[in-house]
């Protein structure tokens, strides 16, 4: 038995250290305390990773509801609304903001075929460059 030298177990070792126990010792070695004190980060580094952690996963953070709040379409397209929704079943009726064109309300029976709409047509394209944006409403 070598002096000083210890099982995994703690006690002093039987016998000559194993492949086994001294891969163990030379990977504690390996420990973070030899790479160093950490990097300071300069001002600016590193923010864009921050701004990407605290952005919302989701830009619509209301929760689903039967009304759909559609909008960023032509104002000559409004006409085509109730066709492009009535698609989805459980479709109730298009309401369009009076005095703000391109805005509308979409009504569904129920949370979830409002959701299946939503789903299916936001980012259509009822022209080259407007896409449809089709969010749930503020409750």
């Amino acid at each position: 038995m070598r002096e000083g030298s210890y099982s995994l177990t703690g006690r002093p070792a039987a016998g000559p250290i194993s492949g086994a126990q001294k891969r163990i010792r030379d990977d504690d070695s390996d420990s973070d305390d030899d790479a160093g004190p950490p990097r300071k980060r300069n001002e600016g580094e590193g923010d864009e990773e921050m701004e990407d952690a605290e952005a919302p996963s989701d830009a619509n953070a209301n929760p689903p509801n039967r009304i759909l709040f559609v909008r960023n379409f032509p104002a000559d397209a409004e006409a085509a609304l109730g066709p492009l929704f009535q698609q989805y079943p459980g479709f109730q009726e298009v309401r369009t903001v009076p005095g703000k064109p391109g805005m509308a309300f979409v009504e569904y029976e129920t949370d979830g075929l409002a959701e299946r709409a939503k789903t299916g047509l936001d980012g259509f394209k009822l022209s080259d460059t407007s896409p449809l944006i089709v969010e749930f409403a503020k409750k």
